[in-house]
């Protein structure tokens, strides 16, 4: 009767989650923690900005529009740590309806809170850890 008790919670502790699924379609994004920003104004508006991301996953090859995408933010993800600084404002002009998926490169599309259109391009580097770098644009 005495092992059933340490037991019952060795089994509760290995079943439950201390926190919820990612919001991100990618999986590995969880372990990275909290992000270091530049200053306390970037945190709260990327928050905000993330926390309003509604994901599609699915995009139709009929919707050909051309359209102009601004990067607005930008993510460093290297070796268990997360950097978010502040996009250039750098243009990246994409058909929504094109998306590439390679080894080292992933895009995820978006709608932000305001229900612009948005794409997540995040490439990895070959290193002994998860060297990512994700880069989200928003149209103008």
């Amino acid at each position: 009767m005495r092992s059933i008790l340490p037991l019952g919670l060795l089994l509760l502790a290995n079943t439950v989650q201390a926190q919820d699924q990612p919001t991100l379609p990618d999986p590995q994004h969880g372990y990275f923690g909290r992000p270091y920003f530049e200053n306390s104004s970037d945190s709260a508006e990327f928050m905000d900005f993330h926390a309003g991301l509604q994901w599609n996953e699915t995009v139709t090859a009929l919707d050909t529009t051309s359209r102009t995408y601004k990067l607005v933010w930008r993510e460093n993800q290297h070796g268990g740590l997360r950097m978010v600084s502040r996009g250039n404002g750098s243009t990246l002009v994409r058909s929504t309806g094109t998306v590439r998926v390679g080894p080292m490169h992933d895009e995820g599309h978006f709608r932000t809170a305001s229900g612009k259109h948005g794409i997540l391009i995040a490439w990895e580097t070959p290193c002994g850890m998860i060297c990512r770098t994700a880069s989200y644009y928003v149209e103008e």
